[in-house]
């Protein structure tokens, strides 16, 4: 079975990033709409831009 990876990721705008995959394909993604619909608390501080640093997401 192939274990996918996240590789690399670079801040495109906003809550945007371009994320590197292990298999060699990238991928933009979009965070906003998860961080503004998600019903949990805990996910509200990353609504603003400040709060939202982006190493963090990828190295927890």
């Amino acid at each position: 079975m192939l274990s996918l990876a996240v590789t690399g990721a670079e801040h495109v705008e906003k809550h945007r990033l371009r994320l590197s995959f292990s298999d060699g394909a990238s991928q933009l993604v979009h965070f906003g709409p998860f961080l503004h619909n998600h019903p949990h608390p805990q996910h509200n501080k990353y609504r603003r831009l400040a709060n939202f640093n982006w190493h963090q997401f990828l190295f927890l």
